[in-house]
Formats: C-alpha cells, structure tokens, sequence
C-alpha cells in the first residue's frame, strides 16, 4: 500500500512539526500501522460523512486527527490538525 499526500497535507504537516520535532515520528507510527493493521483500535479510524468522496479519519493523539481517503493504490492524506480544524 502506497501513501499520497495532498499539498495541502504537506504543508500543514511540515508546520506542525517544525513546532514539535517528536510529532513526526509519532505520525510516522500511526500511519506504519495504518497500513500494517487499519483495525488497530488505537487508530480510532472511522468514515467521515463528506459530500466530495469517502473519507476516513485517524486519530494520532487525543487532539491530532489525519483524514485520507483510499485510492488504487493505496491511500491519499488529505488533511492534519485538530478536531475542529479537519472536521
């Protein structure tokens, strides 16, 4: 399974972790096991009702939540941020 990230994501990832440098490699394990084992309960994954497409929610820590949706190949990242940020 292939990762995408929208330019969107990658902007507002690298901001993120220019503000905290342990944030990368806590996102990095979550999407590692993402794609090893989706039903992780620790992932909290769960469909997010969209107008646009299918989309799917992870949640890093109690504040941080990625949105992506599955392509062909894999999955694209949408979004990062907060709860009210991304929902």
């Amino acid at each position: 399974m292939i990762i995408h990230e929208t330019s969107n994501f990658s902007k507002k990832l690298e901001r993120l972790v220019k503000r905290n440098s342990d944030l990368r490699l806590k996102i990095d394990r979550k999407l590692q096991l993402l794609v090893a084992d989706s039903r992780n309960n620790s992932l909290r994954l769960h469909k997010i009702n969209s107008r646009q497409k299918e989309v799917w929610s992870v949640s890093i820590d109690m504040k941080l939540r990625i949105l992506f949706s599955y392509v062909d190949d894999g999955i694209l990242l949408i979004n990062i941020g907060g709860h009210d940020v991304v929902y």
